[in-house]
């Protein structure tokens, strides 16, 4: 209800005040810290010198640590400052009869005098109530056990721009209407507001156990996204300790999906958090670029599946060849090449000083092959270059000695025995020089024996070595693997790679041989989140695991969007098996995006294709039109219907609009179409493009995926989407970026596989 006509909007009206001003008070106080602590460090930096400068260090370092703090809570605090808290509760622990009123928000904020919150952060273990629980018993986790007690009240609040807006109390039979006001209102701001709209199940997976790793299925629009960001937010908030965040890393889908989500993060609280792509992160870790084959491209050309020109023949090896570069059978091929290579880099022979060996062949062999096993081979030659001039460096000492004292021997020997004197010093000196130049070419020896001992290694940056690799495994047999399939894919492999062409099936292989060949060096990473996860392979998944050295993961994703489903998984079951046999998985069905009527149309769609047993969603109670279904004489006329509605689209509030295409070229045709009529500001947006404010959006279907839009117009220009695997989950991705209002529109008919769909879920 309004605000005005609650019976305690008095009492909340000054609480919001007395918070305010608290906050304000807060941040002057921060502001004459963060003066203080920079004028204690320009004072520390000037009294540095050489001799002692111990005292000074100490001072720069905990005034800097000082205004860290300082500096992020000023930040915090004036995020919050015009909406510090959205809900309230009363809570009576139990034994106690003194109820606890809380105000729940973004960040807490004590009372300095007697520590009392007045905000509480929504991560502490109390918020849970808000989220889980219904008036009445209730409980939560704590570090030091469950905590009982009762909940009186559950109160939530709008506040916009420091004014107190509306008021609910929400109890056993009250449907949550701020779930319901966020769900209808613009996309603007979904993502950034949503703390207070979390829900039960939602909460349970932020909260899930950090020290197993975490599966979760959704369907579209079920707040994955939501879960990834705010998990990290409750994980930097909960184990500060353990945690910086810094050590947490986001795998996106595509730079795209990064910028979207990019703002969320510091609105949270939570800022140096890595945000990447799986590619960007295998160059990170080799260190150097290569040519990559647009992702995508493949994608592309499976779509042209059934066209005349389309080698069918062709389809099927690229779809085998990626789906099996994806596998860990592959992964056992490549575990092959390095076993073999293992031998060459084991030298020949013992390691000698002379007529002394210093190491056998079989001594360096256990150290290569079971000592360092655990480091990666160019480390290991490393390591045992060390150890074996470490050793030598003891023994050759001895050794010198040893020859020295020979020759001193035999001068002595030749001074008593040899009675002639001339013989006995042409003896004398002949052992001398002798004498001289062995132990000259000893010390010789000493500086560059292990160097010519070692120098049979193979040196081949990682890039060759993959070609090597797939040389080598074409001649070698494999349980799993059919002849003729695996002589298709090396040939076409090894063509692209000696044109320095990878593809992005290639990448898991390449990071695999840089871990095991050289190693990855800077990776302080700790825990990983992976959005999007049903476009990785299993072969991803397992290198990501073996660099990190962590099960700290969290993989969300919806194999009905899974669109590379071709390279990618098909069961979250194989990720169990290969990767993750201790993890969590959990299933949201709930979809928070869409209405009912979007979400029942798109549910049809994609059970047009295979479903692999994932669960259709189901919509809260949000109703809208019906989706539009709508042919077109010819493109002009389809932008001209698109435009027409647009303006009515607006008219109704609606800010963020996209037009979704089956690929980029129609995407570029529409866009010609819209510039042609000059009415609408239009951008194409890649993965490189950012989303621009008043502006429509114009997206290939495959770049959409994890972005939403008040307003979702797909189009059908010259492609068709027709009742197959690929074209149904596609669909279904375009369908489910809508928030309100889904048309579809296409030229002619059979743009869409409309006859297979009942005729009562679209108008």
């Amino acid at each position: 209800m309004a605000a005005t006509e609650h019976p305690d909007y008095e009492i909340e009206k000054n609480w919001l005040a007395y918070t305010r001003t608290y906050i304000d008070q807060v941040m002057r106080d921060s502001e004459k810290h963060t003066e203080k602590y920079k004028a204690n460090i320009k004072e520390a930096m000037a009294e540095l010198d050489d001799l002692d400068s111990s005292q000074s260090y100490i001072n720069i370092l905990t005034n800097t640590q000082f205004l860290h703090v300082s500096e992020q809570s000023f930040r915090q605090l004036s995020k919050v400052h015009d909406r510090p808290y959205f809900c309230r509760i009363d809570f009576i622990p139990e034994s106690e009869n003194q109820f606890q009123k809380l105000y729940i928000g973004k960040t807490s904020l004590f009372r300095l005098e007697d520590f009392a919150p007045i905000i509480v952060d929504w991560r502490s273990p109390i918020a849970s109530v808000y989220y889980d629980g219904r008036i009445g018993s209730v409980s939560y986790e704590t570090p030091h056990g469950e905590m009982h007690g009762e909940l009186l009240l559950k109160r939530q609040y709008t506040i916009e721009k420091g004014v107190l807006l509306e008021i609910r109390d929400i109890d056993i039979t009250t449907r949550d209407e701020l779930l319901q006001a966020s769900l209808s209102a613009s996309s603007d701001s979904r993502l950034t507001d949503i703390i207070a709209t979390i829900q039960a199940e939602q909460n349970k997976m932020i909260r899930a156990d950090i020290d197993r790793p975490l599966i979760v299925q959704g369907v579209a629009g079920s707040g994955k996204t939501t879960i990834a960001l705010h998990r990290i937010a409750y994980f930097i908030y909960t184990y500060a300790e353990r945690f910086s965040p810094n050590e947490f890393m986001i795998l996106a889908p595509n730079k795209l999906f990064l910028r979207f989500i990019s703002e969320v993060l510091p609105e949270l609280g939570v800022e140096d958090v890595k945000q990447t792509t799986f590619i960007d992160f295998m160059w990170e870790c080799i260190g150097k670029k290569y040519k990559l084959i647009d992702p995508n491209e493949k994608l592309l050309y499976l779509l042209q599946e059934g066209r005349q020109g389309v080698e069918l023949d062709k389809v099927w090896a690229l779809q085998w060849s990626a789906t099996f570069k994806g596998s860990p059978a592959f992964r056992e091929l490549i575990d092959d090449y390095l076993q073999h290579i293992e031998q060459q880099f084991i030298p020949n022979g013992n390691l000698r000083l002379g007529q002394y060996v210093i190491y056998t062949e079989a001594e360096v062999k256990d150290l290569f092959v079971h000592q360092y096993q655990y480091l990666p081979m160019y480390q290991r030659i490393e390591k045992i270059k060390r150890v074996l001039s470490a050793h030598l460096k003891s023994k050759s000492k001895i050794i010198i000695r040893k020859t020295a004292k020979n020759y001193e021997d035999q001068i002595e020997d030749a001074l008593d025995q040899i009675m002639d004197p001339k013989e006995r010093h042409e003896t004398v000196v002949r052992l001398m020089d002798e004498r001289d130049e062995v132990l000259a070419d000893l010390q010789l020896q000493v500086k560059v024996i292990v160097k010519k001992y070692m120098v049979g290694m193979p040196k081949l940056d990682v890039y060759r070595h993959y070609i090597e690799c797939i040389r080598y495994v074409s001649g070698i047999e494999h349980k799993e693997v059919e002849r003729g399939s695996i002589r298709w894919m090396l040939q076409d492999t090894l063509q692209r790679l000696e044109k320095k062409q990878i593809e992005i099936e290639d990448s898991a292989a390449l990071l695999y041989l840089q871990q095991h060949l050289y190693g990855v060096k800077h990776v302080h990473i700790k825990t990983v989140v992976i959005d999007e996860a049903q476009d990785f392979s299993i072969f991803q998944l397992i290198v990501l695991k073996e660099i990190i050295h962590t099960e700290l993961f969290t993989i969300l994703g919806d194999l009905s969007q899974g669109i590379h489903s071709y390279r990618s998984l098909h069961h979250w079951d194989e990720v169990i098996k290969y990767v993750f046999p201790r993890a969590n998985y959990l299933q949201l069905e709930q979809s928070y995006r869409t209405t009912i009527e979007i979400m029942h149309f798109a549910n049809a769609v994609i059970s047009l294709g295979r479903l692999h047993g994932q669960a259709l969603a189901t919509s809260v109670v949000r109703h809208g039109p019906l989706p539009e279904v709508q042919s077109c004489v010819d493109i002009r006329s389809l932008v001209h219907m698109i435009q027409d509605e647009v303006v009515r689209i607006h008219e109704e509030g609606m800010k963020s609009i996209a037009v979704i295409a089956k690929t980029p070229d129609e995407c570029q045709k529409v866009k010609r179409e819209f510039e042609c009529m000059g009415n609408l500001s239009t951008i194409v947006l890649g993965e490189d493009e950012a989303m621009q404010p008043n502006c429509i959006a114009i997206v290939p279907v495959h770049i959409a995926k994890g972005l939403e839009f008040d307003a979702v117009f797909i189009v059908t220009v010259d492609e068709q989407f027709v009742a197959n695997d690929i074209d149904s989950k596609l669909l279904y991705v375009a369908c489910t970026r809508a928030l309100h209002r889904l048309f579809l529109f296409q030229l002619g008919s059979g743009g869409y596989p409309t006859e297979d769909i009942d005729r009562s879920l679209y108008q």
